[in-house]
């Protein structure tokens, strides 16, 4: 069959202004070949997210027991903003490493959302469950109990877990947490604000008429601290693709 299939390019990427718009451009693999994986750190005294590590360490705290049911964060939030000086795209697998504790208990669900917020900071929405056009630029979650990784698997930018055991939260203070966030495609001006936000419950919860699932049967009995700086540097890795020239 003579069809012009080879003359197709290998990859096609839409880097998402918004819902259903961006540029498209031609890449010759996904990943992308190019890309440049790139450290932000969290501070939870300033609510950002910075290129080099904080000098001192601090700690955001929330209440995810009181989600109610279905459960749903509210404000029982962290959030983390990167407002990005010049235009940026970004396009694959991200990461997060977390410094978690949740003194008194032996479990926390954690629950990951990544937002695009405009130059005059209204948040702008992303395809979700395949119809919606108001969910998160990406998301991840993670039971602290499974953290665990299986290193054959795993890479900076894509953390897989064993899920061969449980492994109780120390008593003893933080641990170290890594987070795989889904692959996403986004384009940033100058002005614009990527927002990281971290929580106990689904952060974005849909009535049930919508079929979105959410997640209700949670381990959270405490309050969750994440930590920044110091001993305990909490980051997220970002897929920056340079434009071609």
């Amino acid at each position: 069959l003579d069809t012009d299939l080879s003359s197709w390019p290998r990859v096609r990427v839409e880097y998402r202004d918004r819902a259903n718009s961006g540029p498209i451009r031609e890449e010759s693999d996904w990943p992308i070949p190019r890309t440049d994986y790139t450290e932000w750190f969290l501070d939870a005294g300033s609510a950002g997210l910075l290129a080099s590590p904080p000098d001192g360490e601090q700690t955001a705290t929330y209440d995810p027991t009181g989600t109610g049911f279905p459960a749903e964060a509210g404000d029982q939030c962290a959030t983390f903003d990167l407002r990005f000086e010049q235009a940026t795209d970004l396009a694959g697998h991200a990461a997060l490493r977390l410094w978690v504790a949740s003194p008194g208990a032996e479990n926390m669900d954690l629950f990951v959302n990544l937002d695009k917020l405009d130059a005059s900071g209204r948040r702008i929405g992303f395809p979700f469950f395949a119809y919606l056009d108001d969910g998160p630029l990406a998301q991840g979650r993670l039971r602290a109990s499974r953290r665990e990784l299986a290193s054959e698997l795993s890479t900076p930018a894509q953390p897989v877990q064993a899920h061969q055991r449980d492994i109780p939260l120390p008593n003893d203070g933080p641990v170290a947490v890594d987070i795989e966030i889904w692959p996403f495609t986004a384009t940033f001006a100058p002005g614009e604000t990527l927002r990281l936000t971290v929580a106990g419950a689904d952060i974005q919860r849909y009535p049930p008429q919508e079929f979105a699932a959410g997640h209700d049967l949670l381990v959270n009995t405490a309050p969750h601290v994440l930590h920044s700086g110091g001993r305990y540097p909490s980051r997220l890795l970002l897929p920056v693709v340079p434009t071609p020239e």
